[in-house]
This record gives structure tokens, sequence and C-alpha cells, in this order.
């Protein structure tokens, strides 16, 4: 097949308890950051290893590859449903 898109969604069923948890996180300003602690998201395990599979460099055993992977991540409008930071 030429030209076709094939997508799929699963969902993780503890993803809506946890999305919802981590907007009530951020709007009732529940996590502070500190300069020894830095707790920016929370993702269900299933989402974990999905953007493991279409982020290879989130996983990787290189430190500084998988830092700067997270951070690029993490500052992506795409991770807002996962953070329970601002």
């Amino acid at each position: 097949m030429t030209g076709t898109i094939l997508t799929t969604e699963t969902s993780d069923p503890n993803s809506d308890r946890i999305l919802e948890q981590n907007e009530l996180i951020r709007n009732e300003n529940l996590v502070t950051q500190r300069p020894d602690l830095h707790w920016s998201l929370s993702l269900p395990e299933f989402e974990y290893h999905m953007l493991i599979r279409k982020n290879p460099d989130l996983g990787s055993p290189d430190s500084g590859i998988s830092t700067r992977a997270w951070k690029k991540y993490i500052a992506s409008s795409e991770s807002r449903p996962y953070r329970v930071t601002g």
C-alpha cells in the first residue's frame, strides 16, 4: 500500500487517573521546584514505553544524550498532559 497511514491508539487503564492527578498537582501548585529535586513529569507506564520507542534518545544509556532528550521533551508542548510543574 502506497500512501496509506495506519494509526492506532491504545490506552493505559491508569492514564485518565494519572492525567487528572497531574492537572490537579499543576493547578494547586502542589510540587515546587527545589535545587536538589527536579520532578517534572508523571507518565503512565505504557506511555513511557511508547515515548522511548518514538524517541530512542530518551532511553539512551548515555546520560548526556538521555538528559538532553528529556529536557527537549519536557520543553515541548507534547509533554503538557504529563507535567506536574508549570
